[in-house]
């Protein structure tokens, strides 16, 4: 960011600005100040814009002191109530910062608490590994009369996931098809493999596949088999995955390496020279 009077580069202590940010500045050392009043941008176009951006930063560095100073000065500007958009970003850096008691703060202070809002808090705590957390909130949610989308099921079953609850991700998964009449897409279908194939449940995780998938043209529900297929060992169906696999992306380095190692552990070593021919003459 360069000053409007000397065209030099500023920098905020412990905060590189991106390059597109061009923020309006009454003190330097921004976020290194107790008081952050009046150094944020004001609430016009380009400063909106600023805002969210600085907000954005911030949640990629995961510095959540710097993002409570921010909230601080947007709660004396009483900017939550005013715009949502800038509201929920705030929400979804305090959910990334894993700081749920802010996110619920501000999550409560919302002018309009819609399904993008809700998704932010369920994917922020299956993304922390809180995956009871994420289906209560689901719960709740449902109760307020709002309808879930198709961001909101694979922020469950990810949750679910990350949480190792197998029973609820096939009670989710089944209710966003027979309740909300959705289609599960690619990104759901692979969820629930990984999920199948983590505890062995391999027969469930081919019917995901061959029942509920728009297409079996995507490398990456294979590959997520072959990497279950790993952890217990079952050459066979590593195998097939791999074999699918290289035929929809023959230059995927993580497929070789993948199934070299599941024919080494299973102490086939003519595969494993047959799998590293393969890859040499794709040059991998």
């Amino acid at each position: 960011m360069k000053h409007k009077k000397t065209g030099k580069l500023l920098w905020i202590h412990g905060f590189q600005t991106p390059p597109w940010v061009k923020i309006e500045l009454k003190e330097l050392n921004l976020l290194d100040s107790t008081n952050t009043h009046n150094v944020l941008p004001k609430l016009h176009v380009q400063g909106r814009i600023d805002l969210l951006n600085l907000i954005k930063a911030c949640g990629k560095e995961k510095n959540t002191s710097k993002v409570r100073k921010i909230h601080a000065d947007m709660v004396q500007r009483k900017w939550i109530s005013k715009d949502v958009y800038i509201a929920t970003a705030l929400l979804s850096t305090y959910a990334k910062c894993g700081a749920f008691r802010e996110a619920q703060e501000v999550f409560e202070q919302l002018p309009v608490r819609d399904v993008v809002s809700w998704n932010t808090v369920i994917g922020g705590y299956a993304e922390r590994g809180y995956g009871r957390e994420a289906l209560n909130c689901f719960e709740h949610m449902e109760s307020e009369g709002l309808s879930p989308d198709g961001v909101t099921f694979l922020c469950l079953l990810n949750a679910c996931s990350h949480s190792g609850l197998l029973s609820e991700a096939e009670m989710y998964f089944d209710k966003m098809i027979k309740k909300y009449s959705m289609t599960p897409n690619l990104e759901h279908c692979t969820c629930m493999v990984i999920i199948f194939g983590c505890v062995g449940k391999f027969e469930k995780a081919m019917l995901v596949i061959k029942q509920k998938m728009p297409s079996l043209d995507y490398p990456a529900i294979w590959l997520a088999l072959l990497s279950c297929c790993r952890k217990w060992g079952y050459v066979n169906l590593a195998r097939l995955a791999f074999d699918w696999v290289v035929q929809l992306d023959n230059n995927c380095a993580s497929a070789y390496v993948l199934m070299s190692n599941i024919y080494a552990a299973a102490n086939m070593p003519e595969d494993v020279k047959k799998v590293e021919s393969m890859r040499a003459k794709n040059r991998i």
